[in-house]
């Protein structure tokens, strides 16, 4: 079974080169790419061209600019010249995981499958992993066709650059069909009668979000509910029963509201898009209803806090935790004026929102200079895996938290990262650690790391050569995760600190989050937090990882 990766593109210089060298670098070797050049002004056709020399799996042709309002024969012109069985949609500024055609070819030996399709992880040009799409993938597996089919007559779920078709069934609707803005989502929905839509669990794309996507141009002028209600009249009577018409043309103007509700990016210094406001919204007021509900005017509202390693975008106003709007004051500490992520001064200077600065303190998260019990709470968001010795400097955010304050602690689930490989830390091991005080300078973890790290998700290394020289100075950048982490270990860790668990809650694509309440040698803590380590616990159910539900 061949599959021919078809790759439109327009003045992508800076991204064809490596949406090229994600097809050659398949683990499945059936496998050709299609470009198809629509007038680029810029070196594209150049870097392609070069690419030609190289394999005889590249094919290129260059065309004159049709735009975005003609795509669909841009689309049309690249279909007649593929020869795969199976045709993978790949535009040129994304990429492909290594794994993409092997997991997608075994889906269609199932010949009631016409479309394949995952996950697409979102960056932006400097790698930075803006999240994934779907963002509620859970939703995706074992669905039925009529709830997938309604589900996309209001919005369109299936990133195109995941998207693979049984091309058979593609020419047999006319090939790829014309919309209001875009090619994809009307041929999504004219083939939905046709077959099966089988839908992959895991990330097997790379999405190019920058300023020139044409997601993001396009996206405030686009009206898909065009596409919607024109696809919906055109759709065989059997399948038009998954709802009425006057109910698709409800739900398609409530959604178009929605959009328009919202306007307050320049408040949201970390939110890349509006569409990233809406999300965290909605997950806020659904999701994390009652985290606000029951927690913050207790904890939060009007009090003083610490966070370890801030700012954190989770933390924001209008994010779906927004800590930042609801605390009096905010300080930080940060262990260089210099890291990865930012640089820091000491003093007055932790700006953690517009008009609100706290203290910025320059030391280790294990070793602060603060007076015990000086914050109602301690914030830390992606932390703990970069420590050495995460109970010693949990001791150390208990030690400066008042009596019954609170510690909010969220780190990776190691299933949704480039840890997925490695073993899970056991506590055992953390407490093993904090008995022989173990430093930050400790490598012990390294040789684990740079075996089992999945570099295909981990947009920020350029190459494995920089990944180990940067693992190796670690003490400088901190960028290692010398621990792993699972909901349960997390949990375990909380117990053993003696600290009373109050929320546990995930968030895609790999955030858990825990709160627990600040005790002191109070051993009936224990007892409270067993509802929590029960293998029956509701968090274990409702957890969007598969490792928690088993």
């Amino acid at each position: 079974m061949k599959i021919s990766f078809l790759t439109p593109t327009y003045n992508h210089e800076k991204y064809i080169g490596k949406c090229i060298e994600s097809v050659l670098t398949q683990t499945y070797l059936d496998v050709e790419q299609v470009i198809i050049d629509d007038g680029s002004t810029d070196r594209t056709g150049e870097i392609a061209r070069d690419y030609i020399q190289r394999s005889n799996k590249i094919k290129y042709f260059h065309q004159n600019n049709k735009g975005i309002h003609r795509l669909n024969e841009t689309y049309n012109f690249g279909l007649s010249k593929c020869t795969g069985e199976i045709i993978a949609i790949l535009e040129g500024d994304d990429w492909a995981f290594p794994d993409r055609a092997k997991l997608q070819a075994t889906e269609f030996l199932d010949p009631n499958v016409i479309v394949s399709w995952g996950i697409s992880g979102r960056y932006d040009d400097s790698g930075e992993f803006l999240g994934i799409s779907p963002d509620n993938p859970e939703d995706f597996i074992e669905i039925s066709a009529q709830n997938f089919a309604r589900m996309m007559l209001i919005q369109c779920y299936t990133s195109a650059n995941t998207v693979a078709i049984r091309k058979s069934v593609l020419d047999e609707i006319g090939g790829f069909q014309k919309g209001e803005y875009y090619v994809d989502y009307p041929t999504w929905l004219a083939l939905i009668p046709y077959g099966k839509f089988q839908f992959m669990n895991t990330i097997i794309s790379g999405w190019g979000f920058h300023g020139d996507n044409n997601s993001i141009i396009m996206g405030p002028k686009a009206r898909p509910d065009y596409d919607a209600i024109k696809a919906y009249k055109q759709w065989p009577e059997e399948w038009r029963t998954v709802m009425s018409y006057s109910e698709l043309r409800i739900l398609l103007l409530l959604f178009r509201i929605k959009g328009k509700l919202i306007r307050i990016r320049n408040e949201c210094p970390n939110l890349k898009t509006l569409s990233g406001v809406i999300s965290d919204q909605i997950t806020r007021k659904s999701r994390f209803h009652l985290f606000e509900r029951e927690n913050k005017n207790t904890f939060f509202k009007d009090r003083k806090g610490l966070e370890i390693g801030g700012p954190s975008g989770i933390f924001y106003p209008f994010s779906i935790i927004p800590i930042y709007g609801w605390a009096k004051i905010i300080d930080n500490c940060n262990y260089s004026e210099n890291t990865l992520w930012s640089e820091y001064r000491g003093g007055q200077n932790f700006e953690y929102t517009k008009g609100k600065k706290g203290e910025q303190y320059i030391c280790e998260a294990s070793e602060l200079p603060i007076l015990d019990k000086s914050y109602d709470f301690v914030l830390n968001s992606h932390v703990i895996e970069h420590l050495t010795n995460p109970i010693k400097a949990l001791n150390e955010w208990k030690r400066v938290t008042i009596d019954n304050g609170v510690i909010l602690t969220i780190c990776p689930h190691k299933e949704g990262t480039h840890d997925h490989l490695r073993p899970t830390t056991e506590l055992n091991h953390l407490i093993r650690d904090f008995q022989e005080e173990i430093q930050e300078d400790d490598l012990s973890h390294l040789e684990e790391i740079i075996e089992l790290h999945d570099l295909s998700r981990d947009p920020s290394v350029t190459s494995y050569q920089n990944f180990v020289h940067r693992s190796r100075n670690n003490i400088k950048n901190r960028s290692l995760h010398h621990h792993t982490f699972i909901t349960e270990s997390v949990i375990k860790l909380f117990d053993y600190m003696d600290l009373e668990i109050l929320y546990v809650n995930t968030y895609r694509p790999w955030h858990i989050i825990l709160l627990g309440k600040v005790t002191r040698n109070n051993s009936a803590v224990h007892g409270k937090n067993k509802k929590y380590l029960n293998p029956n616990a509701e968090w274990r159910k409702k957890s969007c990882f598969n490792l928690d539900r088993r």
